[in-house]
């Protein structure tokens, strides 16, 4: 036992990775091999221990590799003896070996983040970010191509060929997965859930499988879940102290196991496999709730505890995948590592070995392994070498040197072994003649060998299938033992690497070993039997006879034993030990050490009572000692008398003939050449019969795919007519519901619209209240500068009048001057001439058409004041009544001045008048233009104040459309339509316009008043349209608003 610090010690010559060595001493009875602690100095002095946290072996199960709670990882090369540390990634969480990516390991940390990382070179060769919680476990599928990572709510499968996100299993927030793990062969995924709900999924297409409740076992609250090998078995162990046993191909629980009251419970539990069990694993090891490490056989449901001193204070243990070491990790965080097979098979009552104390560690410079090509020139003379290399071996490795080797250690050691075997086989090398039968087909009779055998490992599956096929086409009765496989595949194990020599060493261990075997085929050999019975008769005749009285012959023990080469009841390590010494000695060893077993088990043989006893019992493994039985063998062979010893009837050793193999023929040849004929004859019969049967299979798949498609047909119209009733039923309940919903949306309309209008109403009746204040304003405004602007009127027509009187009053009485002049010169002069008589009725025409022609010129301005006052006056109606009372005023005054007519009654005012005219309308254009600036000011002005009118509502515009309708407009239009009326009856009477005058009291003549000139009034007009159509656009706006 080595006990080993992981304390390095630094390299100057080397950065990276720091390989240092140790030496593996003798392991102790118990098989403890390895003590791994790892200690730390302080600055006191004191040694710290760091604990081991989590380890894994790789796919070889010669490296280990185990991370402490400060994220150091160490690499344990048992093989080479060397260990060393890896960069430090953080505090790990889960570690684990790829199966098919050599040197790297899979390294889980508490930041969530998972690393691969070469062990050789120390560098970090991918990265699998995903996770949000840290992983807590790690699997891979049988190819390995794929990973599971799991933690406490979430899975993801990853593909380790591209180092990406393959597939993440979706998980609700509130569940919490114990496990998800690969099934080992079928790859199939099994989730463990909180509840210890267990369900299956297919890998490829994720298509549910099974589910299993924790209704269908007794136990509880799962722990952990172990499979075997071959994926046919599954136990499942938890906090009750409970094992179920799953049979996987029938999803069925196979058997439950009552643990007892000292293992209350299971926290861990794993498959130890050994040695030719082809993947069916039986020994399971157990650690309890109570820390304690236990190995239970499940077949038997029974503990080793009669051989085994149960482990205690182990918080975790794995098993490699060889099952040729168990690790351990204490609670004192220190790392035990076991050789299972001495483990399984110490007893407790045998004293430990003493060992040497381990020496110091040495420093190694580690260089990566570099592969050159041998050229071509030099293949020939490196062939030469080898054969000499070879010649050499056989002469050092000479049996009479390896026998005292064997002697002394017990076996031969691991690495050579396959060497030593073929040397001591003088195996020929007939590499034609192996050749000859490995081109030819696979043997019928092995072609389904997996269904009988099914291996995990293909490369070993194929290896076997050769050499079967070889072993038939040397000879005929090989196709025909059933025990061939089973004898022959422990050595296909050893040999796995090299098939040809494998073949020439079973070959020539059955001419040896395997004398007057199948003299009675199919029938067990009689005569080899009767050998070990007659040598278990002089050693062991109390046991003989035991066997007699239980009716127990040499068929079951002795030949069981033979025909599986001891590969059934023996683990690998106690197999190649036995047969170091079965092929170093002659081939009546083999015999003998059957009488040998039987002898040192004769106790636990004597103690069975039914035949099923027995044939468990040499059908199973049984820990053995093999020092002891190696001993009794060599007694046996020693102390035998000659005549009952089997040497005088087996030959001696002789190897195979070089260039051929020889023809084995002993067996009873007619026999199986009969059966063979047989056979042949059944197998041609066997494929018309396939043949006719895969006609028929044809037709019939032919027929009930015709039958499966009318039956689909039919099905397809029922399930189309039901769709259709289904549809139309549904049709109708939603065209119901939607009638429904389209009342509830009228109504919903309705009150909306209600609403609506009442949110209107309330807008519309704040707009009008808000409108009528502003126009309440905006009139009285206007109002304001009508009244100015009127004062202002009244005043310059006062100044006017005054003008005017002033005027006519000068003129009155110049006229009046010259008409006294006129009298009395007319009074004086001669009466007219003839000529004097023409010119005046000349003047008095033009007097007449000048008259006539005020006349109607005072017609028109009389017509269009008339027409201005009244567009001013449907103004002032439009304008709430206001300017009504004034245009009524306006009017009034108007018709109060009566024109009066004025003669002239001489030619001699013609030119004054002529001349006041010319004055007054010169006054009255000045005017004219003064009014027309101050309205186009006015109305500007206007329009400014009243450009935020427009946003009001088009339903205002009705309502003020309706108020309009009843307001006093339609009089003011009437009253409009009646003014050309009313002219057109004054021209009908053919009496003239008058002239608006002023009559001043005192006076008895009358005299023209000042009118204002027509572009006065049409600006006046414009400026009341443009008024009212920026009214009417403000309605407009507000109503649709």
């Amino acid at each position: 036992m080595t006990n080993m610090n992981l304390e390095m010690q630094p390299d100057l010559k080397c950065s990276g990775i720091n390989k240092q060595a140790f030496q593996l001493k003798n392991s102790r009875r118990d098989g403890l091999i390895l003590q791994v602690h790892h200690t730390i100095p302080t600055d006191s002095g004191e040694i710290h221990r760091v604990r081991f946290l989590h380890m894994a072996f790789n796919e070889t199960g010669e490296i280990l590799a185990a991370s402490d709670h400060r994220g150091n990882v160490f690499i344990i090369d048992l093989a080479n003896e060397k260990f060393w540390l890896l960069p430090n990634l953080g505090s790990c969480t889960v570690i684990a070996f790829p199966p098919t990516k050599k040197n790297e390991l899979l390294f889980g940390t508490v930041n969530s983040s998972v690393h691969l990382l070469n062990i050789e070179l120390g560098t970090l060769t991918g990265t699998l970010d995903g996770h949000t919680v840290a992983p807590t476990q790690a699997t891979f599928s049988s190819t390995g191509q794929y990973c599971i990572t799991t933690a406490a709510h979430e899975a993801l499968i990853w593909d380790l060929n591209s180092n990406t996100l393959a597939h993440q299993l979706s998980l609700q927030t509130n569940v919490v997965v114990k496990q998800v793990i690969f099934m080992p062969v079928s790859d199939n995924i099994l989730a463990c859930f909180q509840d210890d709900a267990i369900y299956i999924w297919k890998f490829d297409t994720f298509d549910y499988i099974k589910q299993i409740v924790p209704d269908m076992w007794e136990s509880h609250h799962v722990k952990s879940i172990a499979f075997t090998r071959n994926g046919r078995a599954m136990v499942i162990g938890g906090h009750s102290p409970v094992l179920v046993v799953f049979c996987l191909d029938a999803w069925s629980v196979k058997k439950v196991i009552k643990l007892p009251e000292d293992v209350s419970g299971v926290r861990h539990i794993e498959f130890v496999p050994q040695l030719f069990d082809a993947g069916a694993n039986k020994i399971l090891g157990l650690l309890s709730s109570h820390c304690t490490l236990y190995f239970l056989d499940v077949e038997s449901s029974l503990f080793l505890k009669n051989v085994f001193e149960p482990q205690k204070n182990i918080s975790k243990f794995t098993v490699s995948c060889n099952g040729k070491y168990v690790a351990c990790i204490l609670q004192s965080g220190e790392v035990n590592m076991y050789r299972s097979s001495q483990l399984l098979e110490a007893q407790s009552s045998g004293e430990p070995m003493l060992t040497e104390e381990a020496r110091s560690v040495e420093q190694v410079d580690v260089e990566p392994e570099k592969k050159m090509a041998t050229p071509h020139r030099v293949r020939d003379s490196f062939k030469q070498n080898l054969l000499k290399v070879h010649e050499q071996i056989k002469e050092t490795l000479d049996l009479s040197r390896l026998r005292p080797i064997l002697k002394e250690f017990g076996e031969y050691p691991d690495s050579y072994r396959p060497l030593i075997w073929r040397t001591i086989l003088q195996t020929p090398c007939n590499k034609a003649a192996y050749m000859n039968l490995v081109k030819r087909e696979v043997h019928p009779a092995y072609l389904h060998l997996e269904e009988q055998y099914p291996l995990e490992n293909r490369s070993v599956l194929k290896n076997l299938r050769r050499l079967l096929s070889c072993l038939a086409h040397w000879s005929s009765l090989f196709s025909e033992v059933k025990f061939l496989p089973l004898f022959v595949f422990p050595f296909v194990k050893v040999f796995q690497n090299d098939p040809f020599v494998c073949f020439e060493a079973v070959t020539t261990i059955i001419l040896n070993w395997c004398q007057y075997w199948f003299e009675y085929f199919p029938f067990p050999p009689i005569n080899v039997l009767s050998m070990i019975e007659n040598v278990l008769a002089e050693h062991d005749s109390e046991l003989l006879e035991f066997y007699y009285g239980a009716r127990v012959k040499t068929d079951l023990y002795a030949w069981t034993l033979l025909e599986v080469a001891f590969s059934e009841v023996l683990c690998r390590s106690d197999w190649l030990c036995l047969w170091d010494h079965v092929l170093s000695n002659e081939p009546s060893f083999l015999l003998m050490a059957v009488v040998a077993y039987n002898i040192i088990y004769r106790r636990t043989i004597m103690s069975c009572r039914v035949h099923d006893d027995f044939e468990y019992f040499f059908h199973n493994q049984n820990p053995v000692d093999m020092k002891r039985f190696i001993s009794k063998t060599y007694m046996l062979c020693n102390k035998t008398r000659k005549e009952v010893h089997p040497r005088q009837y087996l030959s001696a050793f002789k190897p195979l003939e070089k260039n051929s193999y020889p023809v084995f023929n002993q067996y009873p040849k007619f026999i199986i050449d009969y059966k063979a004929q047989q056979m042949d004859q059944l197998h041609k019969e066997e494929q018309n019969i396939l043949k006719e049967y895969q006609t028929a299979m044809k037709q019939k798949a032919e027929q009930e795919k015709r039958m499966r498609e009318a039956i689909h047909t039919e099905i397809q119209e029922e399930r189309l007519k039901e769709l259709e009733q289904v549809y139309q039923e549904t049709l109708r309940k939603e065209k119901e519901r939607l009638a429904e919903q389209q009342q509830k949306v009228q109504a919903v309309r309705q009150t909306l619209r209600a609403r609506e209008l009442e949110l209107l109403n309330a807008t519309r009746d704040r707009l009008m209240r808000q409108n009528v204040r502003q126009r309440h304003v905006a009139l009285n405004q206007l109002l304001d500068d009508i009244e100015r602007k009127r004062a202002q009127e009244k005043t310059e027509i006062a100044a006017a009048k005054e003008e005017i009187q002033r005027h006519y009053l000068e003129l009155l009485s110049h006229q009046h001057d010259l008409e006294q002049k006129l009298e009395s010169t007319y009074s004086a002069v001669l009466p007219p001439s003839v000529e004097h008589h023409a010119l005046r009725q000349q003047q008095e025409q033009l007097a007449s058409e000048l008259r006539k022609l005020r006349t109607e010129a005072a017609s028109e301005h009389h017509a269009k004041q008339v027409d201005i006052t009244t567009r001013l006056a449907v103004m002032d109606e439009l304008l709430q009544k206001v300017d009504m009372k004034l245009a009524k005023e306006m009017a009034e005054t108007q018709h109060d001045f009566q024109p009066g007519q004025n003669n002239i009654k001489g030619l001699q005012l013609e030119r004054g008048i002529k001349k006041l005219e010319q004055e007054v309308e010169h006054l009255l254009e000045q005017m004219a233009e003064l009014h027309q600036q101050e309205g186009t000011a006015r109305l500007h002005e206007e329009a400014e104040s009243q450009a935020d009118w427009r946003t009001l509502n088009t339903e205002q515009e009705e309502f003020v459309r309706l108020k309009h309708h009843d307001s006093p407009l339609n009089v003011v239009h009437a009253r409009w339509d009646e003014q050309p009326d009313k002219l057109g009856q004054q021209k009908g009477n053919g009496k003239p316009k008058q002239q608006m005058r002023i009559v001043p009291s005192g006076a008895e003549m009358s005299f023209y008043i000042p009118v204002r000139s027509d572009e006065f009034y049409r600006q006046e007009l414009g400026a009341v349209k443009a008024a009212m159509d920026v009214r009417d656009q403000i309605v407009s706006e507000s109503t649709f608003r």
